[in-house]
């Protein structure tokens, strides 16, 4: 007996007036929603740095990596940021001459409601070079690993000889050749050929002033007993 009033019990507890408890519970979990989404979060954004107004004829040789700003912000608030767009703009205008620059990294742009909180680093440094031009001369082998046994030796003549390199001055200073890949000969390969190469210097902040692309001619030397044959 008690046994099933237990059961009837349990039954008008679960069942009675369920729509109205599962209306409930709805609520309940609306109101929950809407109080975790209005209240304030801290958010860390990644930001990239953008530089202005460098004065012409200077370069920079130094840049900084983006920062990590986090701001103060309602939660439903967030999802309105386009973190994408967002930048940090340093003006560089005071620097007028070579050397290092320190910048604040606070002072982001963020909507009114946003409150930034800390921006890390806190400094950026840049540094700075006068922009210079040089004549560089190429120089170029020839890799005879592949090539038939009876070729040993190579001589390459390059065309133009010398390219025109723009960069920081500073760095100039430390380049007076440029050596090109070697020129693969294989098997089989005419005892005097051309192949047009195309420059990719990969040295930060330099350049090449012109036509990237050169030519290099490639004569073979063979034993003497091959050339008589």
């Amino acid at each position: 007996m008690k046994r099933k009033n237990l059961i009837i019990l349990l039954k008008n507890i679960f069942l009675e007036n369920l729509w109205t408890k599962a209306v409930s519970v709805f609520l309940a979990l609306l109101l929950w929603v809407y109080v975790t989404d209005d209240r304030n979060i801290n958010f860390t954004f990644k930001v990239p740095v953008v530089y202005r107004n460098l004065a012409p004829g200077l370069v920079m040789t130094e840049k900084a990596a983006p920062v990590f700003a986090e701001v103060k912000i309602i939660k439903s608030r967030l999802r309105k940021i386009d973190g994408s767009a967002l930048k940090k703009e340093i003006n560089m205008k005071s620097a007028r001459e070579p050397g290092r620059y320190e910048f604040e990294s606070h002072g982001i742009s963020f909507p009114d409601d946003a409150a930034e909180v800390k921006t890390v680093p806190e400094y950026i440094y840049v540094t700075i070079d006068r922009l210079a031009e040089k004549k560089v001369k190429l120089m170029a082998e020839a890799d005879l690993s592949g090539a038939d046994p009876e070729v040993k030796a190579a001589k390459t003549a390059v065309v133009p000889d010398h390219i025109i390199i723009k960069g920081p001055a500073g760095m100039l200073k430390l380049i007076n050749s440029y050596p090109l890949p070697p020129i693969r000969v294989k098997r089989g390969s005419p005892a005097q050929f051309t192949e047009k190469v195309y420059i990719d210097i990969k040295e930060k902040f330099i350049t090449i002033s012109g036509d990237s692309s050169i030519k290099i001619s490639v004569k073979l030397l063979k034993e003497s007993g091959a050339e008589k044959k």
